[in-house]
C-alpha cells in the first residue's frame, strides 16, 4: 500500500456519510452508520435482520422497504424510518454499488432544537457536512423572522391604534361631510376649504325637553339624550343621510341622495321614537319630536380659527328648515316640509299629506307653503286627519280667497271632530285677528 492510499475504515465512513445504510446484494442491511444507531435508538449488537424488517418507506410511497425496490428507487429522494418511529425520518437517496446499495441522507429536521430532540448535538455533526451550517442559518433566519414578526406586530398595533383614532375622529366629524367637501383623509383638511352643492336639510328637536330637563339631574339628561339619539340617528343613516351637528336635544342632518330619502328617514325616526324608546317598560318618559325639512343650495366647509376647526354648513336652507321645525309648535304635526321641497321630489303622492297654507317664516321675505306629512302619526290621528280633510282643505281655500266667515265655519267643523287640531285653531285665531282689524 502506498503512503497516500486511503484506508476506508468504518470510523472514516461515519465521518464522511454520518447517516447511511449499507445493503448487500441480497438487499439485507450489512451496516449502519453510528449516528443512525443513535437516531433510531438501536443497540450496536441488535440483529440487523430485525432492523431490516422494521425499515419503512414513506416517500415516494408508504410501505415496507422491499429488496426489489432498491434498484427502482435509486437516484430518487426517499424518506426512511423504522416502524414505531415515524417522527424520526431520514431523507436521502439510494446509490448502486458493485456489491449492493448504499442509502445516505440526513434527518428530516430544520432547527437545532429538533436535532437535539433526536439525541444529537450540533457539535457532533461532521464539519464537512452542510447540515450544521443549514441549521445555523435556519436559526439565524428564525431569529430574524421573529424580530420581523415583533416589528410587524408593532406596526399592526400602530395601525390598529391609527384605525381607532380615525374611527373616533369620524364620530366627531362624519366621513360623509368631508367627502362631500372633497376631503378623503383627515390630513387633507384645511381651514376655509368649502364646496357649494344642493342638499335636503333636516332639523329635528325634542318638544318640551327644557321643561323635562328642569326636573332631572345633569347625568339623567345626558342619558335620555343619548338614548333618544341612539334610537333616531340610525334611521337617518339608513336612508342615506348623516348628522352634521348635535344641538343639545336637536339634530341637524343632510341628505345628499334626494328629498324622498329625507322624508322616509323622518317617518322612520318618529316610528322608532314612539315604538322603540317610548314603548320600553323601563323608560319613564314620553318623548315627542318635531321635524322640519327644506331643500336648497348649501355651502359645506371648514370653519374656525387656528386652534379649533369644525365642519359646518352655511346656507339659507339651514335657517329655513329650522324655522319650519319650529312651526310645529304653532301648526301641530310631527313632520313639516316646505311644499317647494315636496314638489321637487316628484313623488308627493307617495306620502299622506295635509297642506297647511302659506306662512311667514322668520328670516324670509316671501311666505312659504308648508305641508304636514301624516305617515308617522298613529292610526287614530291619521283617521281624524282623514275625516276632517275636506273641511280643513275648504277652510284653507276660503281663507286664501278672503271669505273669512266661510273659512271660520269650515275650521270650526274640524274642531268639532278634533278639538285640539292645532292648525285649525291657528287659522281661527288668524281669522279672529283679521275680523278685528288686527294684522294677521
Amino acid at each position: 500500500m502506498s503512503s497516500d492510499e486511503l484506508i476506508f475504515t468504518r470510523a472514516l465512513a461515519d465521518e464522511l456519510i454520518p447517516f447511511s445504510i449499507n445493503f448487500n446484494e441480497d438487499g439485507e442491511i450489512s451496516g449502519l452508520s453510528r449516528m443512525l444507531f443513535q437516531v433510531w435508538k438501536i443497540k450496536e449488537n441488535d440483529d440487523l435482520i430485525a432492523v431490516r424488517q422494521r425499515l419503512q418507506i414513506s416517500r415516494p410511497f408508504a410501505g415496507d422497504l422491499q429488496h426489489a425496490y432498491l434498484n427502482e428507487l435509486s437516484g430518487m429522494i426517499i424518506h426512511l424510518h423504522l416502524s414505531g418511529m415515524e417522527s424520526t425520518v431520514i431523507r436521502g437517496q439510494i446509490y448502486v454499488k458493485p456489491d449492493g446499495w448504499l442509502f445516505t441522507g440526513f434527518p428530516k429536521i430544520s432547527t437545532i432544537g429538533e436535532l437535539e430532540n433526536i439525541g444529537i448535538q450540533l457539535s457532533e455533526l461532521p464539519l464537512h457536512t452542510a447540515m450544521g451550517e443549514l441549521l445555523i442559518a435556519n436559526e439565524a433566519s428564525k431569529a430574524s423572522l421573529e424580530d420581523a414578526q415583533v416589528q410587524a406586530n408593532k406596526i399592526t398595533r400602530s395601525n390598529n391604534m391609527l384605525g381607532q383614532l380615525n374611527e373616533r375622529f369620524e364620530r366627531f366629524v362624519p366621513t360623509a361631510i368631508l367627502e362631500n367637501i372633497g376631503i378623503h383623509s383627515p390630513l387633507d383638511v384645511k381651514l376655509g376649504r368649502y364646496v357649494e352643492t344642493e342638499k335636503a336639510v333636516m332639523f329635528a328637536d325634542l318638544r318640551s325637553f327644557t321643561s323635562l330637563s328642569e326636573q332631572l339631574k345633569a347625568g339623567e339628561i345626558f342619558t335620555i339624550i343619548n338614548q333618544y339619539l341612539n334610537c333616531t340617528v340610525p334611521a337617518i343613516e339608513a336612508h342615506g343621510g348623516y348628522v352634521v351637528q348635535y344641538l343639545g336635544d336637536g339634530i341637524m342632518a343632510l341628505f345628499p341622495g334626494g328629498t324622498t330619502q329625507a322624508i322616509h328617514a323622518a317617518i322612520a325616526m318618529q316610528h322608532s321614537l314612539h315604538d322603540s324608546l317610548n314603548a320600553q317598560s323601563d323608560f319613564p318618559h314620553n318623548l315627542r319630536m318635531s321635524i322640519g325639512i327644506h331643500e336648497g343650495p348649501v355651502a359645506l366647509g371648514i370653519v374656525g380659527n387656528e386652534t379649533r376647526w369644525d365642519a359646518s354648513i352655511i346656507a339659507d336652507v339651514v335657517n329655513t328648515s329650522a324655522r319650519i321645525e319650529s312651526m310645529t309648535r304653532v301648526l301641530g304635526g310631527d313632520i313639516l316640509v316646505s311644499r317647494e321641497f315636496l314638489d321637487n321630489s316628484g313623488q308627493r303622492d307617495e306620502f299622506q299629506i295635509r297642506e297647511l297654507g302659506a306662512h311667514q317664516i322668520r328670516g324670509r321675505q316671501a311666505q312659504l307653503e308648508l305641508v304636514e306629512i301624516l305617515d308617522s302619526l298613529d292610526d287614530e290621528q291619521r283617521q281624524s286627519r282623514s275625516v276632517t280633510a275636506a273641511d280643513f282643505a275648504e277652510g284653507l281655500q276660503r281663507y286664501r280667497d278672503g271669505d273669512l266667515y266661510a273659512a271660520m265655519s269650515s275650521f270650526s267643523r274640524v274642531l268639532s271632530v278634533v278639538a285640539q287640531d292645532h292648525a285649525a285653531l291657528y287659522y281661527l285665531g288668524r281669522i279672529s285677528q283679521r275680523l278685528q282689524g288686527l294684522p294677521g
